[in-house]
């Protein structure tokens, strides 16, 4: 991406902190960069909560990894272990390939060996995860890629997202919406469509509650699980947090 795109895209994200349409500049940024997935964790709870989850490529084999992590794995996570032990006001740039010594074999092997039945060349070193510590929040901000990270090694600029997604999701937890942070990134009509089933509704009843036919119910929740990386209400109720 070049430079004059990078700064353009940080000063919208920048303009509008808070506000949904945060998401637009900061999903831009990763689609210039060419990334397969973008995710913001936080770690503020006993358990990771996703904050943002947004696949670019579908990737089936995604949601597996989800639920190895969710269920336990992140415990052996060094970067979980890493960001806990970092002070407030603080932005670390790992990239993963720099750092795989500090893996556990059983972590490793579990990851990687499904990672590169996506693409054979990708691994737990296509990673670049930004840990970002506010006052209220301990993010990690992580980009996916299909391949050699290569020239996205651009240290000071992830700082500066890591710290935009601070600044936003601090902001965002503090003004009590009325649905889970990660289905920021889904249009208005999937997102309700998201609610209705977190809701425990039928596609039927959503329907009506939407005025749409039940096709285009089951058309929403397809476009949005794809969006997620996910292929089940299951899976739904996870990554929420529910």
């Amino acid at each position: 991406m070049k430079k004059v795109d990078q700064l353009k895209l940080v000063e919208f994200c920048l303009s509008n902190i808070g506000e949904m349409s945060f998401l637009d500049g900061f999903l831009s940024i990763a689609r210039e960069l060419n990334a397969s997935q973008a995710t913001v964790v936080s770690y503020n709870e006993e358990k990771p909560k996703y904050l943002l989850r947004h696949n670019f490529r579908v990737a089936p084999i995604a949601e597996i990894l989800v639920q190895i992590y969710l269920k336990g794995a992140y415990k052996h996570d060094p970067i979980y272990k890493k960001i806990c032990s970092l002070p407030s006001n603080s932005v670390q740039v790992q990239i993963v390939s720099d750092m795989l010594q500090t893996f556990p074999e059983i972590y490793r092997r579990a990851f990687e060996n499904l990672l590169v039945e996506i693409v054979p060349e990708a691994g737990l070193t296509s990673k670049i995860a930004i840990l970002c510590v506010g006052k209220k929040e301990k993010l990690a901000v992580t980009f996916y890629f299909d391949g050699p990270i290569g020239e996205s090694k651009n240290t000071p600029f992830w700082s500066i997202i890591g710290r935009l997604s601070l600044l936003h999701f601090e902001h965002v937890n503090q003004s009590g919406q009325m649905f889970p942070p990660v289905l920021m990134s889904l249009s208005d009509r999937e997102r309700e469509v998201c609610r209705g089933i977190l809701s425990g509704k039928k596609a039927e009843r959503i329907a009506a509650d939407m005025d749409v036919a039940p096709s285009t119910v089951v058309t929403y929740r397809k476009r949005a699980y794809e969006k997620l990386g996910i292929s089940s209400r299951t899976s739904l109720f996870e990554i929420c947090g529910s």
